[in-house]
């Protein structure tokens, strides 16, 4: 069992603030969308937990990480979350175990990581475990293409130009806007159906 530790550096979204005054207004995603997304997704053991910014309402945890079901993740990481459930902050007390969509925080924190309420908490539902168990299955089979989702969403944060996303991973197919593809569903990571942003850069997708 991997040791890794969560510490929390401050997660604004879409300008929330912490206090109970505003609700979180962002719509839940399912194991399937985070899947697809490339979002790396793993079940941990809360061991600790400290206030990091008692102005802000963040704070610091520590964790085991009890299964990691989109590949290896490092012994120890940092992540960051909101202290209130009304600014998306994820709820999580110790000795809970918890499974938890990971966004990789930027290049140059690269064992930092940050969770939210919107994307991390529905995967925990038993709907979505037998799908992150066949997805998992399928990586450690090696059935089809497997890539390592935290280095392709720390570039995909960058919103990187096509070339540069095609010339760091070569062996997935990126179909973009306008480019002629077929539909049928893979279960795998060999084809990312981007999306750009207005100046033509890759900000998005899903595998598919």
């Amino acid at each position: 069992m991997k040791r890794i530790a969560l510490i929390v550096v401050g997660l604004a979204l879409g300008g929330l603030a912490t206090t109970a005054a505003h609700a979180c207004s962002c719509l839940p995603a399912t194991a399937e969308d985070m899947l697809r997304q490339g979002y790396p997704v793993a079940n941990v053991l809360v061991t600790g937990i400290e206030v990091s910014n008692p102005e802000l309402g963040t704070l610091a945890l520590t964790a085991d990480v009890l299964q990691s079901f989109t590949g290896d993740m490092p012994d120890e990481v940092a992540i960051s979350t909101e202290g209130t459930t009304a600014a998306c902050g994820v709820p999580v007390a110790v000795g809970e175990a918890v499974t938890v969509v990971l966004h990789p925080m930027p290049e140059t924190e690269k064992e930092s990581y940050a969770i939210n309420l919107c994307t991390s908490m529905p995967v925990d539902d038993e709907a979505a475990l037998p799908v992150l168990e066949q997805f998992a299955d399928r990586r450690a089979a090696g059935e089809g293409v497997w890539i390592d989702v935290v280095a392709f969403q720390r570039l995909l944060a960058t919103h990187p130009h096509p070339d540069e996303l095609r010339g760091a991973f070569p062996e997935v197919l990126f179909v973009l806007p306008g480019e002629i593809a077929t539909r049928e569903f893979r279960y795998d990571q060999s084809r990312f159906f981007a999306q750009f942003d207005g100046s033509g850069l890759v900000y998005g997708g899903e595998f598919q």
